[in-house]
């Protein structure tokens, strides 16, 4: 066990570090992981694939040319339009030019039921506010390449598994419902997880995970449901990775926007 302010290795049951002095409560309990931390497990091994097998090949068959017979019925085919185009010549252009009317006519009415459809559209859709999206932080924050290495992923989901690995990711809720925030901890790295939720422009409440130890490997994940707000809107949850609990080392990996419906 090691201390975490100067890194000394601990006597086992060492209630204070021998280098700094710092008080040392968890060399003296057993270890815990606790709920909604990633557990100590191994990776998955990766699968294995097989080629696709190939099919058998056909090779078409040559089909026999006719006889004189084919030239003679073409010749009598274009013949006969020949007849029938000369007969038809005087009422084709009049034909033909109220086709073209019609046509265009229908192209206006088209137009002008589309742009009416688009406006009413227009109409019904709320702008967010502000506009969240994974680019654009909502306090304006820069993106920390050292956090999105210890934190590959971040997903937003309606449930997890007990691993806490995302079942159904989505990005749309509804009023009532939770909200998983699930994060991927890459093992080497030590530090907090914090994460800070948005909703209609204001920020309702920051979460911060406990410390998370460099042989801790999975996922993690933390909830939220917007039940007392008692309205729709947009959201967005920023995710931070910190070597401190004081959130003084580290920066924002990824932004994660949301929008919560109706019940």
């Amino acid at each position: 066990m090691q201390c975490n302010r100067c890194g000394t290795l601990l006597p086992p049951g060492a209630p204070n570090c021998p280098r700094c002095g710092i008080p040392t409560p968890y060399n003296t309990l057993p270890p815990a992981t606790a709920y909604g931390q990633p557990p100590y497990v191994q990776p998955p091994q990766p699968a294995l694939y097989g080629q696709p097998a190939m099919g058998p090949v056909m090779v078409p068959q040559q089909q026999r040319r006719s006889g004189g017979r084919t030239g003679l019925i073409v010749v009598l085919v274009i013949l006969l339009m020949c007849v029938c185009l000369g007969t038809l010549a005087g009422g084709g252009v009049l034909i033909t030019r109220h086709n073209a009317d019609a046509t265009v006519s229908s192209m206006n009415d088209d137009a002008t039921s589309t742009a009416q459809n688009a406006t009413y559209t227009t109409m019904l859709t709320p702008t967010p506010y502000p506009p969240y999206t994974e680019s654009n932080p909502p306090l304006g924050a820069t993106f920390y390449e050292a956090a999105q290495q210890v934190i590959p992923s971040a997903q937003l989901a309606s449930t997890v598994d007990n691993q806490h690995r995302p079942t159904e990711l989505q990005s749309t809720f509804r009023g009532g419902q939770t909200i998983y925030l699930v994060y991927k901890w890459a093992q080497g790295n030590t530090g907090y997880v914090q994460t800070r939720w948005y909703f209609n422009g204001e920020m309702k409440h920051t979460l911060i995970s406990k410390f998370v130890s460099r042989y801790a490997t999975g996922y993690g994940y933390m909830s939220t449901g917007f039940y007392s707000y008692g309205n729709t809107g947009q959201g967005a949850v920023e995710v931070f990775w910190y070597q401190d609990a004081g959130c003084n080392h580290g920066g924002l990996a990824w932004v994660r926007p949301f929008s919560v419906t109706a019940s």
